[in-house]
Order: structure tokens, then sequence, then C-alpha cells
């Protein structure tokens, strides 16, 4: 087993991904702001979040590093009528250094849930952070994917 000792431990630990409290919608609000340039109300993110307690199968996570908001992503669990499949669909929003960490917490949650796999679900190319379906443009994220429509579907089995 290997032991860390306590600074390397601080190196390793400088992010954290999490489920996003109410206490971050000021939080969100301000990343949403800043990376998209678009204006959101911090009611409708509030909103949004409590709503999120009532679905079991939706959730919001954020990536904090330093203290400092730098990524959503948006997972929830899709279940297919009449069948025993079920898939993880991921939107990510994030700067560029945790889109890899973000991804890679979606395939978890994705394989931790016995989903089939995962659909990316992509914004538009001008949006900053955002994955993309034009494969110039196309994130490491989806790697091992396959376009489908407006998503990216990564299969598992």
């Amino acid at each position: 087993m290997i032991r860390l000792t306590p600074i390397e431990e601080r190196i390793i630990m400088t992010h954290t991904i999490r489920e996003a409290t109410s206490q971050d919608t000021q939080l969100i609000t301000e990343f949403i702001i800043n990376l998209t340039g678009k204006t959101i109300s911090p009611i409708h993110v509030a909103s949004r979040l409590l709503n999120m307690l009532d679905l079991p199968d939706e959730r919001l996570y954020v990536y904090v590093e330093h203290g400092r908001l730098q990524g959503t992503l948006g997972f929830r669990i899709r279940r297919s009528e009449g069948t025993a499949v079920t898939f993880g669909e991921a939107s990510l929003l994030a700067e560029a250094t945790p889109r890899q960490q973000l991804a890679d917490f979606a395939e978890q949650l994705a394989s931790d849930h016995g989903c089939s796999g995962i659909w990316w679900l992509s914004c538009l190319p001008s949006e900053p952070g955002a994955l993309t379906a034009d494969p110039r443009h196309a994130d490491n994220a989806l790697i091992g994917s396959q376009e489908n429509g407006y998503r990216f579907v990564k299969q598992f089995l």
C-alpha cells in the first residue's frame, strides 16, 4: 500500500468534484455568466437546484479548485421504456483544465449506476467550454464516442 506524505496529499488534492448545493447558487451563476457571456438569474439556478432534489436520477456536480468553481457537470440516468437498458446522460460546461476530470467522473458515475454507456450532450460550437459536434473541436472526453445527432454516445459494453 502506498502512503502519501501530508505534503504530497495536499498537492494531489487541489480539486474536488461534488454534488452542487443551494449554497453554490451564486458561484454557479457567476461561473456561467463568465464562461458563456450569457446572463442567467440566480433565482433560475436556485430553482433548478431545488427541482433536482425531487429527481432521483438527475444531479449537478461542481468542480472546485483552490476555492474557485471551474466547471459543472449535469448528469442524469436515462432508462429505456420496456427494457432494462440505462444510459448516463452528461453535459459539461467547464474551463479547459477540469474537462477531462469531469468527463472521467461522469463515466465513473455511469459505470457505478450500471449504465450501458454514456450520452454526451453537446452545446453549440460557439459556446466556450462546451463539448461540440464539430470533429475539429472535439474534446478529448469524446474519444471512443460516435456522433449521434446532438449527442455523442460512448458504449461501455
